[in-house]
């Protein structure tokens, strides 16, 4: 009788000190869409929208998220870009396709070639619409973003490339890399992986998530004086079994297919690309920062980055990344180098 007591005790006084999570920690600005496209309309599609002030259409940003693909991960990051340049133009943030939770549950997930068709019927569908019909993009991706952004821009009109921008991007012996190597090792565990995200799904509530997520980062909340809240709300709405399995999915086929650079690819847009890498990246350690480098720098721009940004740029530097993006861009765009 008395152990009865205090569990309900125990989770009266929980249920009381979680209370205070049951709000979002971020509120999310970007204005969320949820589609189908594809020739069968086969590949769910989440975006974020952050729309130009003075209806200019003539460029428009398309950012590509990296694995896992959950775009509301990046909202921050977009809002500084669409506000770095004055919100003159639209920007546009796609995720992976079925990595992230819908009403219902989706039983589906997509390779590294799905997702790449993805975001191609995803741009021919863009295109449609009567204001980007004459439209330019800058290309941005993140991550294996760089990867499907690749693909994309070699395969549609090059007229509507304005600019490509690859952040720590993972596009060369992806299984090499010394997290890739860890990270290739997690299929290990798939089994035990499941049974804890099912745990999630079934036992762990949203607010609870919160207060986790929250202490989780706690030492990493302030980077570069940008707090990160947005992060721990995103990986608590995130995280459940159908992502988690739809991200080691794509984590699989990320590791057997992104083996080799291919040179080809990146040799057609000469003078329209720029690459920055992450200072101490272990996606992308030195040798191949400087075997890109060797082959590309006469004619696609390098940086490193100095100030020790996360890989995962979402746990702080998404102004200092917006910034950099339109210092990169302002005297193009200005110039109309085309």
């Amino acid at each position: 009788m008395i152990g009865i007591v205090i569990l309900i005790l125990f989770a009266f006084l929980i249920k009381r000190f979680l209370k205070k999570y049951e709000k979002p920690l971020y509120n999310h600005v970007g204005q969320y869409k949820y589609t189908y496209h594809g020739k069968n309309k086969e590949y769910y599609t989440e975006t974020l929208y952050y729309p130009s002030s003075c209806n200019d259409h003539s460029i428009v940003f398309l950012f590509q998220s990296g694995n896992p693909g959950y775009v509301k991960f990046y909202d921050r990051f977009l809002l500084h870009l669409s506000q770095a340049f004055n919100k003159q133009y639209d920007v546009i943030g796609i995720g992976q396709a079925g990595q992230f939770k819908k009403e219902g549950s989706f039983k589906r997930y997509f390779n590294l070639k799905q997702q790449i068709d993805h975001k191609i019927q995803y741009f021919n569908d863009l295109i449609k619409q009567d204001k980007y019909k004459n439209s330019k993009f800058v290309f941005i991706g993140h991550s294996c973003g760089c990867y499907t952004t690749l693909k994309l821009i070699n395969a549609i009109d090059q007229k509507r490339i304005f600019h490509v921008i690859m952040i720590h991007p993972t596009i060369d012996r992806l299984v090499q890399t010394p997290l890739g190597q860890e990270r290739n090792n997690l299929h290990r565990y798939t089994f035990f992986i499941k049974i804890a995200l099912k745990c999630i799904d079934y036992f762990i509530p949203l607010s609870l998530l919160r207060f986790i997520s929250l202490k989780a980062y706690e030492n990493e909340r302030i980077q570069n004086g940008e707090d990160i809240n947005d992060c721990a709300e995103n990986i608590a709405q995130w995280i459940g079994y159908e992502t988690g399995l739809s991200f080691m999915y794509l984590t699989k086929f990320q590791f057997d297919e992104i083996k080799q650079l291919n040179e080809s690819e990146i040799k057609k847009f000469s003078n329209k690309m720029t690459v920055y890498y992450a200072k101490g990246d272990e996606y992308t350690p030195e040798y191949i920062k400087k075997d890109f480098k060797d082959k590309f720098s006469n004619f696609v721009d390098c940086f490193d980055d100095e100030v020790g940004l996360d890989h995962a740029f979402i746990f702080g530097g998404s102004k200092i990344k917006a910034q950099l993006i339109r210092k990169l861009l302002s005297t193009k765009i200005k110039n109309n180098q085309l």
